[in-house]
């Protein structure tokens, strides 16, 4: 093997090593990816690379530095971005998941869906897509909550139990309280719980 081929096996190799540290996955291959947290540079090149039009960021608006950082990235490269406040330990209040189906519906494509490490608040996001968007199975779809993106069922339970749980949108315009104490994972004095039933 000559110089320029060893060149290309280590460059190859570096970038799945780099795909892989991000937690970078295709969902819907030219309509929606998920990943962790990336840094303005890794942003930049995932949105150049994949003409990402929406970031959907799963960890609300947070006042720290990559939250900046992210928003200006954003909008230095005109791309959406679509905040939705979500935990990883329990099932989503019912007006982010449904912030969430709009953004599916609506949000220019392709998006990016990201939380802190891409495993559990992605996962279920990416499960909830294949559900909406791609009509696929509850089976199908919770393989997006598998040790492929380094989601552990064990530690983060309520996941794979709302995508279990998942009966469409109707179901969360209709039905979906998790204030009113119905469900597991969830936790009932969450301020969201004080705001009338329609708003919840």
């Amino acid at each position: 093997m000559n110089l320029a081929s060893k060149t290309m096996v280590v460059a190859v190799l570096g970038f799945f090593v780099w795909v892989m540290m991000i937690n970078f996955h295709a969902v819907d291959p030219g309509r929606a990816y998920r990943s962790s947290t990336l840094s303005p540079w890794e942003l930049k090149a995932i949105s150049k690379l994949y003409g990402i039009k929406t970031i959907i960021n799963l960890r609300g608006v947070e006042h720290l530095p990559w939250f900046y950082k992210e928003q200006a990235v954003a909008h230095e490269l005109g791309i959406d971005l679509i905040n939705i406040d979500m935990s990883s330990r329990s099932i989503p209040d019912r007006h982010a998941e449904l912030k969430l189906v709009n953004a599916f519906e609506h949000a220019p494509k392709p998006i990016l869906i990201h939380c802190w490490s891409g495993s559990d608040r992605s996962g279920e996001a990416s499960a909830i897509y294949d559900l909406v968007v791609l009509k696929t199975s509850k089976n199908e779809a919770l393989k997006m909550l598998g040790t492929r993106y380094m989601h552990f069922r064990v530690f983060r339970p309520a996941k794979n139990y709302f995508v279990r749980l998942f009966q469409g949108v109707n179901w969360l315009l209709t039905s979906y309280y998790p204030c009113r104490g119905q469900y597991r994972y969830y936790n009932d004095q969450n301020p969201d719980c004080r705001r009338p039933i329609d708003q919840q």
